[in-house]
């Protein structure tokens, strides 16, 4: 849910029944909001095409869970390419400056978004659940997780009322994004609290909790293979940085949405409160580039791809780079002693 407020100062002052009032920003904190979301988009959409592409140039690496890794790419990439960079612009500009299609897509693209991560973060835990504490029974097959996959993108689609109460008003002369019936969003915010952030954390807290028990405290089998132990321990600490990353990340949106419906006069009276909103947005906005990075350092295999892709750009091949700094040495050290040899010819 990043950003219900696709038109921040708007939301507020409608919701409380006030005038409009906009609020002021330096151009200091423009540069620094510019470069913080632009940095957010960048790295978001390429860390997620670099996932997306590890996975399925490498057919060792087809699995149940790099396939639900795949998803959260995907849906992070969603976020990238059609939530951030508009809501920025929007919210700072306090008006709406983009085709009004997108004024509709925005905010579904975001809650359809955080609805795939967080389903998908579920499915996870409930398929480590059943891999550790059950390993005799029968694992979840690839064909079957692609299944759950699909049927994730389409519970996740039944946020589509987002995308039916937005609409691009005229107001004092502004094109504004506001939502058409502000008390349908007021119920669609607590109703995707609970179910997007509560009910969520609730589930994964008892599976990764029962999980922890069952590795780190239970009596470990003659029969286990000590590898294999070590590297579940390794996807469990990976998945779950990948969890906690993305509670911290939500929650403040999260709580700052449910308390300005529940006390809309409070929180538009406030002076600074923009602030806080870009604060909440960004920080929620950032979950989307953060998982590049940790797969990269949790998993060996990950990281030695992500090397082999990232060599086909010529400022990162470590081999191009030496080629060309040797070659920059011989026409160097060939250049100044010739020149050297004309000072002493002239001399002579």
């Amino acid at each position: 849910m990043l950003g219900d407020l696709t038109n921040f100062s708007d939301y507020l002052i409608v919701s409380s029944n006030s005038t409009l009032r906009e609020y002021e920003t330096s151009i200091y904190m423009f540069i620094i909001l510019s470069l913080l979301y632009g940095c957010i988009s960048l790295i978001s959409v390429f860390g997620n095409l670099l996932i997306l592409c590890v996975v399925i140039r490498n057919k060792k690496m087809h699995t149940v869970t790099n396939y639900f890794i795949c998803n959260l790419a995907m849906a992070d990439l969603v976020i990238g390419l059609f939530a951030t960079p508009f809501q920025f612009q929007t919210a700072y500009l306090q008006r709406w400056i983009f085709p009004n299609i997108l004024c509709k897509m925005a905010p579904f693209a975001a809650t359809l978004s955080s609805n795939v991560n967080i389903i998908t973060l579920v499915a996870i835990s409930l398929d480590r659940h059943h891999v550790i504490l059950h390993p005799l029974k029968k694992k979840l097959s690839k064909k079957k997780c692609i299944l759950i996959l699909i049927l994730i993108w389409i519970v996740s689609i039944m946020s589509i009322t987002r995308f039916f109460n937005y609409k691009v008003f005229h107001i004092e002369n502004k094109k504004q994004c506001n939502p058409i019936n502000f008390e349908l969003l007021k119920y669609d915010i607590i109703i995707l609290t609970g179910l997007q952030f509560i009910i969520p954390f609730v589930i994964i807290s008892i599976t990764y909790i029962k999980i922890a028990n069952h590795i780190y405290f239970a009596e470990t089998p003659q029969t286990a293979n000590c590898n294999q132990i070590k590297t579940r321990k390794k996807v469990i600490k990976m998945i779950l940085i990948v969890v906690v990353l993305f509670m911290i990340c939500w929650a403040p949106i999260h709580l700052f949405n449910v308390i300005n419906v529940l006390f809309p006069d409070t929180v538009g009276s406030y002076n600074n409160i923009h602030i806080i909103w870009f604060f909440s947005n960004s920080l929620a906005a950032s979950n989307s580039c953060y998982n590049v990075f940790i797969y990269g350092l949790c998993s060996e295999r990950y990281k030695s791809e992500f090397k082999k892709m990232l060599k086909c750009l010529p400022c990162i091949d470590d081999d191009k780079n030496r080629e060309v700094i040797m070659e920059f040495r011989r026409l160097y050290y060939k250049n100044n002693g010739q020149i050297k040899q004309n000072q002493y010819s002239a001399f002579d």
